[in-house]
Formats: C-alpha cells, sequence, structure tokens
C-alpha cells in the first residue's frame, strides 16, 4: 500500500443523456468500413467491460478511508453506468439495422465472467486500472485531434466525445483504489502487459468478423487506408505509444498529465453542464433511498377517513418528479448480470416486487 498523492481535480459529474439514433448511416466514422468497424467493435465491449470495472472497484469501497476517493469512486460508478447505458442502446440500434454486434457482446460477457471466477479481487482491479489507461490516453487524443471525428455522424459524434469527456474526468479513480489498498507495481505492469495483448487480438478479431459480415474483409485498398490511418507515420495509434509506456514507470499517475482546459473546452462546447442533473448527488442518494417518502405520509393521513382522498396523490406525484427513481436505481445493479431485464419491468401483478426491484442497465 503507498500513499496517495494529491493530483487535479476535474470533478467527476454524472450526466443524464438520451442520445437518439436515427438515420445513422452504416459506415457513420468518416464513410470508411474500416474506421466505422474499429469502433463498432469497441462499443459491443463497452457496456460489459463498465460493468466489470464498477464490480472490480466496488469491491474495495468498504476498505477506501478516504472521504474524497470515497465520493469520486461514487460518480465513478455513475458514470460508467451511463456509458454503458448509452452504448446499449446504440449497440441495440446497430443489431436492428443489420449490424450484428451481439456475438461481440457474448464475448465479453464470457470473458469477464472468467476473470471474475478465476482471478484474485486485485488481479481484477489491476486489469480495470490497465483498461482505464487505454480509454483515458484514447479520449485525450479524440478531444485534441478534430481529424478522428469530424466527419462522424453527429449523433455518433457526441456520443464519442461525450464518453471521452467523462473517461477524462475519472481517469484516476481506479488507479488511485489500487494505490491506496493494493499497491503492487509488478502485479501492475504485468496486467498492462497481458491486457494490452489480448485488447489488440480480441479488437481486431472483432472487427474483422465484422468487415466479413458486410463482403468488405478482402478490401486490400481499405486495409491499406485503415491501416495507415491506425498504424501509418501519423497514425492515431501510433502516436498514441509514448502515452502508453508512461504506465509502466513507478511513479507513474494518470494526472501527471493534466488535460483539465481541454475538459472545460469540450463541456462548453457540448453543453454538458445542462446534462449534469445538478442531481448528480440525487443520483446516489436515490440508490440509497429509493422513493420511501410517501409511505409514511400514506398512515398519517389514515387516522383522517374524511380527509380528501385526491390531496394525497398530488403529492406523491411531486415527490416522484423530483426524485428520478428510475435512472438513479440502475446505477446500483450496473456489475450484475442482465438476464433478468425482462422479468424485472414485468412483476405487475405484484407492485411492490416491482418497486423494490432494481432495473439492471441493458445490454
Amino acid at each position: 500500500m503507498t500513499a496517495r498523492q494529491q493530483h487535479p481535480d476535474a470533478g467527476i459529474t454524472v450526466r443524464r443523456m438520451d442520445f437518439e439514433f436515427s438515420n445513422v448511416p452504416r459506415y457513420w466514422a468518416d464513410k470508411d468500413p474500416h474506421f466505422t468497424h474499429l469502433l463498432n467493435a469497441l462499443s459491443a465491449t463497452f457496456p460489459e467491460g463498465e460493468r466489470f470495472f464498477v464490480h472490480s472497484v466496488r469491491h474495495f469501497q468498504d476498505r477506501i478511508t478516504d472521504p474524497v476517493l470515497r465520493q469520486q469512486v461514487s460518480a465513478f460508478i455513475g458514470q460508467e453506468a451511463m456509458h454503458a447505458k448509452e452504448h446499449s442502446h446504440y449497440n441495440e440500434y446497430a443489431r436492428k439495422h443489420g449490424i450484428d454486434l451481439g456475438f461481440i457482446e457474448n464475448f465479453a460477457r464470457q470473458r469477464m465472467a472468467f476473470i471474475k471466477g478465476k482471478m484474485s479481487p486485485e488481479r481484477q482491479l489491476a486489469i480495470t486500472c490497465a483498461l482505464e489507461h487505454f480509454t483515458a490516453i484514447l479520449a485525450e487524443q479524440m478531444l485534441t485531434e478534430p481529424d478522428i471525428f469530424e466527419n462522424f455522424d453527429p449523433s455518433m459524434m457526441k456520443l464519442w466525445l461525450w464518453h471521452a469527456v467523462e473517461e477524462s474526468e475519472h481517469k484516476g479513480v481506479a488507479f488511485d483504489v489500487y494505490q491506496d489498498i493494493v499497491g503492487d507495481y509488478r502485479l501492475r505492469i504485468r496486467a498492462m502487459a497481458v491486457t494490452t495483448f489480448f485488447f489488440i487480438m480480441h479488437t481486431t478479431w472483432f472487427q474483422a468478423r465484422l468487415l466479413k459480415a458486410d463482403g468488405k474483409l478482402f478490401d486490400v485498398r481499405m486495409w491499406l487506408k485503415g491501416l495507415d490511418r491506425m498504424w501509418g507515420r501519423k497514425g492515431h495509434f501510433r502516436k498514441l505509444i509514448p502515452s502508453y509506456l508512461q504506465y509502466f514507470r513507478p511513479d507513474f499517475h494518470p494526472w501527471q498529465h493534466d488535460n483539465r482546459a481541454v475538459l472545460e473546452k469540450w463541456k462548453r462546447e457540448l453543453n454538458l453542464d445542462d446534462a449534469a442533473v445538478g442531481k448528480k448527488t440525487v443520483a446516489v442518494a436515490a440508490v440509497v433511498e429509493p422513493v420511501p417518502a410517501p409511505a409514511p405520509a400514506t398512515p398519517a393521513r389514515a387516522a383522517r377517513p374524511r380527509q380528501p382522498a385526491a390531496a394525497k396523490p398530488a403529492k406523491a406525484r411531486t415527490v416522484t418528479k423530483a426524485i428520478p427513481a428510475p435512472k438513479a436505481v440502475k446505477l446500483k445493479s450496473l456489475d450484475k448480470p442482465t438476464a433478468k431485464a425482462a422479468t424485472g419491468s414485468k412483476a405487475g401483478a405484484r407492485p411492490r416486487k416491482t418497486q423494490g426491484g432494481a432495473e439492471p442497465v441493458p445490454t
């Protein structure tokens, strides 16, 4: 265990986003099948990946003594819940329009289950730190190089830019939990080395499967263009190598590279403060107290039977609008399997079970 150092705080805000996907072209990233299916492959892994991140951090939540870090962990969980939700919406849209992401989602689900069952909590957290480093450096590159996204479909551009902002905001949270509670440098770099191998292998495989389904797998010109975009002299992935290698330094910390100015710029341009449910704290509080407020009011009025019944529903509706319980509850169930998604909303005959059950985030 190592003492926690103080680093810049970008502010971690839970935002409620409801992206709408309609008339998204099949090749929405620069009209390029190679680039589009690379990003589709990543999107298909995000819901299960985000759940795994939450699972690995939440395991150590009770052992965190720093009150600031505890608050950051709660906000981290809320943000990852929203990422899983919105990418699940896009993945469902893609499936309905002939892009089969189901095999990637199933593989990711099985892979995460294997890791949870076979690896220690410490190693799972080390894997999360490695993957969070990937997402952090990819996010910063997207936010600082407009040529990456300027030819995206508008709805997809906003989805990926919002995700990039929030990945940057919480880029140090899992790492701080690891350093505070585990602090094993060798485990951290071993996990990064192994994760890098499988991340590249699986992403390439997923992308190739999607291209094969489109009849583009053997399009040589497309592959040459795509490889140059990613690995050429000015390739996006090639330019990430120095940032990636920083992770292997014993004194590394994600916030050694302070990009708060970039984040503030994009939060203004995307109007993200409008989506910041000043309810950032309400989202967490609603998980702890999911609307028991109207319950005391009912018995209190029961002693006065002649009181007009119409007055009570009005109060109940007011409380319901003030606390958006349904979306808050999703945060609690993020790291749980989604197989019961259908049953959670069909407890019609027994309202009490429906109200008490936690609705999982769709995958």
